[in-house]
């Protein structure tokens, strides 16, 4: 359970937790893309040497002929870029899910601690936990909530729930607008989408700190 209370102006297990768990995302993106670097490295050196031993038996050959023999090196190495690609995809469209998973438990185990009232809707969620807090937050906080409860949830819900066909008119419409921004959610369909290492690391990003921001000022009782 999340603990809130401040001991001598150290972080609170609370916040100690949040961090930890949004590192443990990051560790694994950090693992992850060294296993996508090795394959592509091990791909190319195959093709390479493959390539290699093309040359040396067809030297001084005709240049179709020595088309010819590059071919299916060429299709295999692209193929097996493909697959890598495939593969960066589905773990990081899993990987958004759960980051958005992180911040929706981590609002709920605070308001259990506070003893606040919460539901299955994490933006009624953080409203309550707003209530309770005297000085109202920054702009940039209150943009970056409704960023991550608004289009966030929205493209979070599309990839969650209704990626099979039965995508919502909301859910569509928020992931063009992340498309058209240019951040990483790419649109390759009319409702499919490519999820890049860079969309979830700027989603976990604003999650992190809307969630520090929250805890840290429960502690202070602001």
């Amino acid at each position: 359970m999340l603990d809130f209370n401040l001991q001598a102006n150290k972080p609170s297990y609370g916040q100690v937790l949040i961090y930890q768990q949004e590192k443990v995302i990051r560790d694994l993106i950090d693992h992850y893309q060294h296993i996508v670097d090795l394959e592509e490295k091990k791909a190319k050196e195959q093709k390479d040497a493959k390539l290699k031993v093309v040359y040396d038996e067809t030297e001084g050959e005709d240049a179709d002929i020595i088309m010819h023999e590059e071919e299916p090196i060429h299709q295999e190495y692209d193929f097996q870029m493909e697959m890598i690609e495939n593969m960066k995809d589905a773990f990081f469209h899993a990987v958004f899910i759960l980051t958005y998973s992180y911040f929706e438990s981590i609002i709920t185990a605070i308001c259990k601690k506070k003893s606040i009232k919460y539901g299955d809707h994490v933006d009624k969620n953080i409203q309550n936990i707003l209530s309770t807090i005297e000085s109202p937050l920054p702009a940039e906080m209150k943009k970056k909530i409704d960023y991550v409860v608004g289009d966030l949830k929205d493209v979070r819900n599309l990839l969650t729930h209704n990626y099979n066909g039965t995508s919502k008119e909301n859910q569509l419409k928020a992931a063009n607008k992340e498309n058209d921004r240019g951040i990483g959610l790419r649109k390759i369909g009319n409702d499919v989408f490519i999820v890049e290492r860079r969309y979830v690391e700027q989603a976990l990003d604003g999650e992190a700190s809307i969630l520090q921001e929250l805890s840290s000022r429960l502690i202070s009782g602001e």
